[in-house]
């Protein structure tokens, strides 16, 4: 595209093919959907500052060039996409994307990037809903390796991908976005806990659904904590543990288990419809508090 050129309005390029793209970065407006499902062969020169949402691009080629041009905040390292960003006055990083081209098994995302702390994983972020996909066949298991600074965790963060993780390793969480960890029927996650998992102190949110179709067997909520419906539905759980403080359940939060073993703090007050469904409990005592 000329350098003349400012505006580009939603689906002007959707469905385009073409051997080689180059945005510059001298336009100023670009629209959700104006490069759409583009299928390019070569490569891809386009501005950092760009979303998925404006671009998608779609190649058969495993050694296609992406290069991002114009805002250094938005780089690769390894096989993620990254950027930086302010929080309470400090500098940080967040993972924004992952390299769909890369064949390695393992993706690693590291503790520290140009010496600043990684703290969060952004909505989609490890998904294959990313600005280049690959058509053809690669990697079909991956191991998920995510540091113990991660504070943060969005919305389906392994949306289409078949991964294998494990949730003991993220002692500093602090919220986790709906269906962040969730399984759906076509993939094969293994989001798994090779210890119980205990929830951290510092974790104060859950969405809805976040550990939905996973493999953690024993869970521990040691305190009060914003947990959304469904959170630990069909997740494989066989012993939930509940400690003193907590007042509520939410709706279907621990439904299509095989729990057979349930610890309930007399503090509870109340439990959502479907909390319990369809598990393996012979037998269960409501604390007098429950109403």
């Amino acid at each position: 595209l000329p350098e003349t050129v400012e505006i580009i309005g939603a689906g002007a390029f959707d469905g385009v093919e073409t051997p080689k793209l180059v945005i510059p970065t001298t336009v100023k407006v670009i629209e959700d959907n104006a490069f759409s499902s583009m299928n390019i062969s070569d490569s891809a020169h386009i501005p950092a500052s760009l979303r998925k949402e404006q671009v998608s691009i779609y190649t058969n080629n495993a050694n296609f060039e992406l290069q991002l041009t114009g805002n250094d905040s938005h780089q690769l390292v390894g096989d993620v996409f990254y950027e930086t960003f302010t929080h309470n006055g400090a500098k940080e990083v967040r993972v924004i994307g992952l390299n769909t081209l890369s064949n390695s098994t393992t993706i690693t995302v590291p503790e520290t990037i140009d010496g600043l702390p990684v703290t969060e994983i952004a909505n989609y972020a490890l998904s294959t809903e990313q600005m280049v996909r690959f058509n053809g066949s690669m990697v079909t298991m991956r191991t998920i390796e995510l540091p113990a600074t991660i504070r943060k965790v969005g919305e389906h963060i392994f949306h289409g991908h078949n991964v294998t993780f494990d949730i003991t390793t993220l002692p500093n969480l602090e919220e986790v976005g709906t269906s962040a960890f969730t399984s759906h029927a076509s993939e094969q996650n293994n989001v798994y806990n090779s210890k119980p998992f205990v929830l951290p102190k510092t974790l104060h949110t859950i969405g809805a659904h976040a550990f939905e179709n996973t493999s953690i067997t024993d869970v521990h909520i040691h305190e009060e904590n914003n947990i959304g419906e469904g959170a630990f539905i069909r997740s494989q759980l066989q012993q939930v543990t509940m400690d003193e403080g907590i007042t509520h359940i939410a709706d279907s939060l621990f439904s299509d288990n095989a729990i057979h073993s349930v610890t309930l703090p007399s503090t509870l007050k109340s439990i959502g419809a479907n909390a319990f469904t369809n598990n393996k409990l012979t037998t269960l005592s409501l604390p007098a508090s429950v109403t």
